[in-house]
């Protein structure tokens, strides 16, 4: 076989594995869907010990670990995954989708970095969308995660729908908005942000960092980025978690918080087992993202 022969039927067999074309929007969407199982696994254990402790029945969040664990078993940490399970095509995928496309309008060339209002004006509108998605099975999630199941029984999902009301599915829309506004926003500036320094420090392109120092960044930008929206879903939880028409709205329930509980054990209990599970969750969703669009770049058109 000569040469020239060879060179046509590599190029033949490479052809061969682009299968399908994919916009870069479905691929964002695509990749979004992947990482965020990721996110759900890697961190619902410490959302659980955050929603408990922020509903007031317990003191602290090691109380809450040892009495869950004790009383009701590990596997209850894992209790309120199905709600974020099944709407995390929509999320996952909407949030990278939406970033990627408010990126490119702020953008349109790809060979120009983005500065870092830019990402947090993209991962802002990305968390508006979010939020406005994300509330009702919040609500569920919340409801599901409280339930004591030496105490009672934990009922089918249709019937704890029924339960909490059509209504009350949207109690906490306002700052769960603002909470997924704030998190992204501040999120992918700062994630950019250490993956610049680690790179930087290792005196190598950003692009080329290893899994490891990719993992170190996101996980310190989704620390970060919680850091100042705790109090607000700390409000969120206590709005979900009564239902509507117990708070007049967002302040009233601030303000009842910080009367009956002071600003520390009143906005910032729990954020404990929140900052530890911001580490692995975003790890987790990010480096999944990455690597499935590195995947889709490769295989598909």
């Amino acid at each position: 076989m000569s040469s020239a022969q060879e060179s046509l039927l590599k190029e033949s067999s490479q052809e061969g594995t682009t299968l399908v074309h994919l916009s870069q929007g479905q691929r964002d969407y695509i990749a979004g869907l992947i990482s965020g199982f990721g996110k759900v696994f890697a961190g619902h254990p410490f959302d659980t010990i955050k929603v408990r402790v922020q509903s007031g029945n317990f003191r602290n969040s090691v109380d809450a670990v040892v009495k869950t664990v004790k009383l009701e078993g590990p596997l209850t940490l894992y209790q309120g995954m199905l709600p974020p399970l099944c709407m995390v095509c929509f999320v996952g995928g909407i949030l990278f989708y939406v970033n990627g496309r408010i990126r490119s309008w702020i953008q349109p060339n790809p060979t120009i970095p983005l500065t870092y209002r830019d990402m947090f004006l993209a991962g802002g509108g990305a968390g508006f969308i979010v939020g406005l998605v994300v509330t009702p099975p919040e609500v569920v999630k919340l409801n599901l995660q409280v339930i004591n199941q030496k105490c009672e029984a934990k009922p089918p999902i249709l019937e704890l729908i029924k339960r909490i009301g059509f209504r009350n599915m949207f109690s906490g829309c306002t700052p769960t908005v603002i909470r997924e506004i704030g998190t992204f926003g501040i999120f992918f500036p700062t994630n950019e942000f250490f993956k610049r320094r680690i790179a930087h420090y290792q005196d190598r392109s950003p692009s080329t960092l290893n899994i490891p120092s990719r993992v170190l960044a996101a996980g310190m930008g989704g620390i970060v980025c919680w850091l100042p929206c705790y109090p607000i879903d700390m409000v969120k939880s206590r709005m979900q978690l009564r239902g509507r028409g117990h708070y007049s709205g967002m302040l009233s329930c601030a303000t009842d918080i910080y009367r009956t509980e002071g600003v520390r054990r009143g906005f910032f209990k729990g954020i404990g087992p929140c900052l530890i599970r911001a580490f692995p969750a975003y790890a987790a969703q990010f480096i999944l993202f990455e690597q499935t669009v590195g995947y889709l770049n490769t295989y598909c058109r």
